[in-house]
């Protein structure tokens, strides 16, 4: 019920003030910007903040994408549709025997991310945020996490902001 998901006294959920606490520790424990920030510690689809955040569309461009053995490796970054500003590079690990057969085919397609993909599919996962610091060659902040569904870890990506 939505009543017990809300404290009345100030409109927000306890899980809105609890991921602001989350922000705000994070933030206060980093040299990251207050964007870089909010990017780092999300857990929603990428593709959506960014959007919110630039203010613009936001594009997938496959730089690369390999298929082993039920592993794909692919190279990707997300960019502004209007302006061309690459926005995040991504590096993703997925093992294709641990996923639907339709987040597979929509993933080797490389039509939208892979955050877009598993919200599609309407995919039931667990995620966690393993790693947030700074490229040591190019400085850039970067996170990586693991994507679990039906308990056994699917998908890894290591997210660099260019922004």
């Amino acid at each position: 019920m939505i009543h017990n998901l809300v404290d009345s006294t100030d409109g927000f959920s306890r899980k809105t003030i609890g991921w602001l606490e989350a922000l705000d520790q994070f933030q206060s424990k980093s040299d990251f910007t207050l964007l870089q920030s909010l990017l780092l510690v999300q857990k929603g689809t990428v593709e959506k903040a960014l959007e919110i955040l630039a203010g613009e569309r936001i594009g997938l461009r496959i730089v690369k994408q390999t298929e082993t053995k039920g592993i794909i490796n692919r190279d990707s970054v997300l960019y502004g549709l209007y302006s061309g500003r690459q926005l995040v590079h991504a590096h993703s690990k997925i093992k294709t025997d641990l996923l639907p057969e339709r987040v597979n085919s929509m993933i080797r397609k490389g039509h939208v991310g892979i955050g877009r993909v598993i919200e599609h599919c309407q995919l039931e996962i667990y995620m966690l945020i393993i790693e947030t610091g700074h490229d040591k060659l190019t400085a850039h902040p970067f996170r990586i996490y693991r994507i679990k569904h039906k308990n056994k870890m699917a998908i890894e990506i290591r997210e660099t902001l260019l922004i």
